[in-house]
Formats: structure tokens, C-alpha cells, sequence
């Protein structure tokens, strides 16, 4: 390939910058009904309305704005996509262990990673702010919750609220991970295992869809640097949706 001329161009040309940036598998209006219709279960009015309101407030970005930079779901629609995923598989286990509070774990996958959309810069080139190297998407939540919590006159130091907040601020599970806390909540911890999961499912099934059967992938990083074997009679991924 010869190239004999480049130049930079922008939206002021009537370039849509995101038709060529790789997408979330599924469609976005399928990803909002899956998670407007677990907002509908909550009927906890503290966690609705910070949930409706935050939402709102940030409607542009946290459905179209990656999860990741390079790990996982870093595609446009990507933080969508993770988190009805989550939701999911939430509902799952919710299903399974009447113990577990389902209201609260659904407020935790809609609320953990929405600090994202300070984080990063957005689906095109995706960058990490200022915000996001400083202080991180984990803690940049946590001060959306109080001022939603103030903006709707609601007790941010009531146990409903502390709840929430403890949800989002200990969702990576260990401090050298991020973690503010450590989970002490069941739901908490849940949380943060859906969280490990998705993630963990998404990184090695793109690995494999780009792998041979009968190879074995490239090094993972965010799986400590492994590498994953693809059988060679392996159908699973057929019916797969691509990643990319």
C-alpha cells in the first residue's frame, strides 16, 4: 500500500468520527431496554431516583462511552454493554440465593463504572482524564451519588445511601485493585465477582475469536499474561456474537 498524502479531518467536515469506531455487538436500544427495565424493578425510592437522575444527567455518555481503554468492553456502546451484561447475570444469581438483596445489586451494576464518563475522554481515541489518572472512576461516582443525594433532598447519611455509595467505592474487591474498601456487604461482594466475571469472559472469548482452533491465544494481560487454548473441534464460539 502506497499512501502519497494524509490530513487530519473532523465533525466540521461531516465526518461522524464513531461510524469508525468498533462497536458494542448489540444494539444500543436493545442495551437500554435491558437497563431501563431493571431501573423499572427498583422500587427502593432513594436508589431510584439517584439512579433515574444520574442517568439522565449523563445519558450522551454512559450509552456510548467504552468501559475500558484496552481491556475490556473498550468499544463505543462498550459501558452499555457490560452493564446490562452484569445485570444479567445479576438477575441469574438473584434468582438462585433469595438472600440477596436484588434491588441493591441491580443498583450496583447500573451505578459502579458510570464514573466512567469522567474517567475517559469518550468511544473516539479514547484517552484517561485528568479526573480519571487523579482520582478514578470509583471515587468520581461515589460524589455523584452525595450530590444527586443533596440535588433531590434526599439524606446522603442515611443507611440507604451508604449502602450505594459502598457498593461502587469497593467494586474492585482489594485496595491494590482500586478498591476504596474492601466489600462488607454481601451484595457488595457479588458485585464484585459479576464485575470480574464479565469482564473476564469478555477479554478471553475476543482473544479466542481471533485465534486459530487448535492454537492457542495471544498473552492476556489482564489474565496475569495467559494464554488460552482453542479446541480444535471448538463450535462454541460459532454462534457467538463478535466482540468487535
Amino acid at each position: 500500500i502506497r499512501i502519497y498524502s494524509m490530513r487530519v479531518v473532523g465533525p466540521e467536515e461531516g465526518y461522524d468520527m464513531s461510524e469508525y469506531v468498533t462497536t458494542a455487538p448489540v444494539p444500543l436500544m436493545e442495551l437500554r431496554q435491558e437497563i431501563m427495565g431493571k431501573v423499572a424493578q427498583i422500587s427502593n425510592p432513594n436508589w431510584k431516583k439517584i439512579i433515574e437522575y444520574l442517568l439522565k444527567k449523563f445519558d450522551k455518555q454512559f450509552f456510548s462511552f467504552p468501559a475500558g481503554k484496552s481491556n475490556h468492553h473498550a468499544v463505543r456502546n462498550g459501558l452499555a454493554f457490560h452493564t446490562a451484561t452484569m445485570l444479567k447475570d445479576a438477575e441469574g444469581i438473584a434468582n438462585n440465593y433469595p438472600q440477596v438483596n436484588r434491588e441493591l445489586l441491580y443498583a450496583g451494576c447500573i451505578l459502579h463504572d458510570m464514573g466512567k464518563v469522567y474517567e475517559m475522554t469518550g468511544p473516539v481515541a479514547t484517552k484517561y482524564t485528568v479526573e480519571g489518572n487523579l482520582i478514578g472512576h470509583l471515587v468520581l461516582i461515589d460524589e455523584e451519588i452525595i450530590l444527586a443525594a443533596n440535588e433531590l433532598n434526599l439524606d446522603a447519611h442515611s443507611e440507604d445511601i451508604l449502602l450505594l455509595r459502598h457498593m461502587v467505592i469497593s467494586h474492585h474487591g482489594l485496595p491494590e485493585y482500586g478498591a476504596a474498601r474492601r466489600p462488607a456487604i454481601l451484595e457488595a461482594e457479588l458485585l464484585h465477582k459479576i464485575d470480574d466475571l464479565d469482564a473476564t469472559v469478555y477479554a478471553i472469548t475476543n482473544a479466542l475469536q481471533h485465534t486459530e482452533p487448535g492454537n492457542f491465544t495471544d498473552m492476556i494481560r489482564s489474565q496475569d499474561d495467559r494464554r488460552f487454548y482453542r479446541p480444535k473441534h471448538d463450535s462454541s464460539l460459532t454462534n457467538a456474537k463478535n466482540l468487535e
